[in-house]
């Protein structure tokens, strides 16, 4: 071998040192031999591919949000490293970062990397941005709260061994990088918003935008909640809720008046809710029947229950039948939730928020909206029918509404009477029984989504 060759084969064996992986032959294209082959790709392109995610874990998963596409990044570093790969993305986002100092992570769920071999794979990484320890320092942090320190970001409650607190409220002191995102969102809330595509706002915006918009009035209550598990017919024991509640009312049907509200208690944190109150009106009307609020309620929520067995019964169907794709998406019933406020007792209910256009499909009493979305609305008729059919034709499905594909609040109609044998009201006060079967059916036109559910047109006895 010349020693040319020789030069050219050291040279190759440091590159791949360099990198700071060991090459193994018995592992997996996805272990330590693909990290090789990507880190000697690295120095070869002089580039690296990288996912910035947002700088705090959000949602339930607590997953760190894309916040663009994936980029290349110029590498002119000798070696692959941990810190290499930082100076590299903080000089190419240096203007986006705003002074802010790059965090490599293993995915887009965490944790914080330290070193090469706590990553599962060279070929993207997954980077964001942070405030450093320093800077944390410099803008007078509360001491409240604990420092990024880079790896650990598990979350510390009140009343736990780690606090002294005597607290027991299920209140989360951010810790790491939840701290910076608290802190980041205040200094952003008084910072004019950077949208790269402006939003388009609708007239009603426009015109609301001539009166001054004040701070939305809120009140603070724990409620307790309980939850309906159809699957064992048994209701759950209550459990304490912190709830935020805006005082103004955000919409109101027939029966109950809706009001928007957030949470910071465990699995209820990250998400909108609409606290639900009975009308003086309904009050009135359940007292009526004999009935009393809580037991009004909890049909309700069974009811709600009962549709989303049914809603998924669909998905299930077409899924089996071969036909999801001909279908397209289903419809599904958000979660809801029985309440009652400590501080005044008031029976409520809770719902998750259907976000999206609101839409009514099929009306309480049975009649048909002929929205303008049309696949929608002959799906929300199919459900309907299925429901019916799937029930040994004794009850349906009516109140069909919500956000784009997810429904809420819906109403049953029974087709013999209102009554069981004990003459108790069956289902809520909205159950219209042979008038919303005569208005549903008499209208009602089998389409598409019917013949994909099986479903064939009824011979409507008008007489029923």
């Amino acid at each position: 071998m010349s020693e040319m060759s020789k030069w050219k084969k050291f040279a190759q064996n440091i590159k791949l040192k360099r990198t700071n992986v060991a090459t193994k032959q018995n592992k997996t294209k996805c272990g330590e031999a693909s990290k090789n082959t990507c880190g000697s790709s690295i120095l070869e392109n002089k580039e690296i591919t990288v996912q910035p995610l947002a700088t705090d874990a959000t949602g339930k998963a607590k997953k760190y949000e894309r916040t663009g596409p994936q980029e290349f990044v110029p590498f002119f570093f000798e070696e692959v490293t941990i810190p290499n790969i930082i100076a590299a993305c903080n000089k190419h986002f240096k203007k986006r970062a705003k002074g802010m100092s790059c965090d490599v992570l293993a995915s887009e769920r965490g944790p914080s990397c330290t070193k090469i071999s706590q990553l599962p794979s060279l070929k993207l990484f997954h980077i964001r941005f942070v405030m450093t320890d320093d800077q944390m320092n410099s803008e007078g942090s509360s001491t409240a709260y604990s420092r990024y320190s880079g790896i650990n970001s598990s979350p510390v409650r009140f009343g736990s061994k780690a606090s002294t607190s005597t607290r027991a409220d299920p209140i989360i002191v951010p810790h790491s990088t939840s701290a910076i995102g608290v802190k980041r969102k205040l200094e952003s809330s008084f910072r004019a918003p950077v949208n790269k595509v402006p939003k388009s706002l609708g007239i009603t915006t426009m015109m609301r935008l001539g009166q001054a918009i004040t701070a939305t009035e809120t009140s603070q209550e724990i409620v307790e909640v309980s939850r309906f598990n159809i699957n064992d017919m048994v209701w759950s024991p209550p459990v304490s809720v912190h709830f935020t509640i805006e005082k103004e009312k955000f919409a109101e049907g027939g029966f109950r008046a809706a009001y928007k509200a957030t949470s910071k208690s465990p699995n209820f944190e990250g998400k909108t809710y609409i606290v639900k109150r009975f009308l003086p009106k309904t009050v009135e009307l359940i007292g009526a029947v004999n009935e009393t609020q809580e037991d009004h309620a909890r049909k309700s929520i069974q009811m709600q229950a009962l549709a989303n067995n049914f809603a998924e019964q669909v998905a299930a169907k077409v899924q089996k039948d071969g036909n999801k794709n001909v279908f397209g998406k289903p419809f599904r019933y958000v979660d809801a939730f029985l309440g009652k406020v400590q501080r005044t007792n008031q029976i409520v209910t809770i719902e998750q928020f259907a976000s999206g256009t609101f839409q009514k499909y099929v009306n309480n009493d049975g009649t048909i909206s002929h929205n303008k979305d049309i696949e929608k609305q002959r799906k929300a008729e199919s459900l309907v029918h299925f429901s019916f059919v799937k029930s040994n034709r004794k009850l349906f499905l009516v109140d069909i509404q919500g956000g784009e594909y997810n429904l809420t609040d819906p109403e049953i109609a029974t087709v013999s009477g209102i009554y069981d044998n004990d003459d108790r009201l069956l289902f809520c006060a909205g159950n219209l029984s042979t008038e919303a079967y005569l208005n549903f059916f008499n209208a009602h036109k089998c389409n598409a989504f019917c013949n994909l559910l099986g479903l064939v047109p009824e011979e409507v006895e008008n007489d029923a």
